[in-house]
């Protein structure tokens, strides 16, 4: 009778043991998809591919990346496209060119940069807009230097966060190889795309 419980417990434990295993797993389809190494470092039973995949696969995971989604296009929203206002400091520097923004023969763009106001080519100097210069015309207008300071952190953490996300699929699914690869769906390169032009506009010059 000692025996047969002993046998009953050892059994159960190997049913739950074999539960565990399984939930930490995906469907054998969607595991037949996948590559057998993603990105040649990963197998399919890599514990860091299998959190990954656990991770991607968790219904927060979605929400999180939807809510990032919509967060982000809310600070874009209050990005102004005009050049900064000169703080006291580039009144006084005689390096940074001060715009009269009514005079159009030169012109200062939302990154503070110079331009011909006729070909619009660039002059590669540092300019601001002289508050002093501006009109009660609504288009005569120069940018909050603090809500540009707080999108251009913001562009920063957005970014970090989109390609934590990119990462995490990328490693559960590989790159290109495989039938689930991440490059393979269209919303994937979408993302892709955006990530990479968002570090890239990033790059001074």
């Amino acid at each position: 009778m000692a025996d047969e419980r002993v046998a009953s417990s050892e059994l159960n434990n190997n049913n739950n043991n074999s539960t565990v295993v399984k939930s930490k797993l995906p469907s054998r389809s969607r595991r037949d998809e996948l590559c057998e190494n993603s990105l040649f470092i990963f197998a399919k039973d890599s514990s860091v591919r299998l959190l990954c995949l656990r991770t991607m696969e968790h219904p927060a995971f979605s929400a999180v990346v939807l809510f990032l989604i919509v967060a982000n296009c809310c600070f874009l929203a209050l990005t102004e496209p005009f050049a900064t206002c000169c703080t006291s400091e580039q009144l006084g520097d005689a390096s940074i060119i001060k715009v009269d923004i009514t005079n159009f023969t030169i012109r200062c763009d939302m990154n503070n940069d110079l331009l011909d106001g006729q070909t619009l080519a660039s002059k590669h100097q540092s300019c601001c807009i002289d508050e002093a210069t501006l009109t009660g015309d609504p288009y005569n207008l120069c940018a909050s230097n603090t809500v540009r300071s707080m999108q251009e952190s913001a562009e920063v953490v957005f970014n970090t966060l989109f390609s934590i996300e990119l990462t995490v699929k990328v490693v559960s699914l590989g790159f290109i190889s495989g039938k689930a690869a991440y490059i393979r769906d269209g919303w994937n390169m979408l993302d892709f795309v955006v990530v990479a032009v968002g570090w890239l506009s990033m790059i001074p010059g």
